[in-house]
């Protein structure tokens, strides 16, 4: 078995984005999307440069997971974490 790298990230992001224009109210994928772009930030995967827009669309798709399925705790641990980032 071999392990999911950074590296792998924007093609996953890639393929539940495509899941998501099948299904637009599919939370889960929304979530993951948020929980990914946060781990590429975290783990230092891309360029301070690209941190804004990745932050924006991290939050952007963890608020929208939280407003498809307010049952879902994912969204908001990774909102939490956004905020870290921020300084907040």
């Amino acid at each position: 078995m071999t392990r999911t790298s950074i590296v792998d990230f924007p093609a996953l992001i890639e393929r539940l984005q495509g899941a998501i224009a099948l299904d637009p109210m599919f939370a889960r994928a929304h979530s993951l999307i948020a929980s990914m772009m946060y781990a590429t930030i975290a783990e230092g995967a891309i360029k301070e440069a690209s941190w804004e827009s990745t932050l924006a669309n991290a939050d952007f798709h963890a608020r929208r997971a939280h407003s498809l399925d307010p049952l879902l705790g994912e969204p908001l641990v990774t909102l939490g974490l956004l905020e870290t980032l921020r300084g907040h």
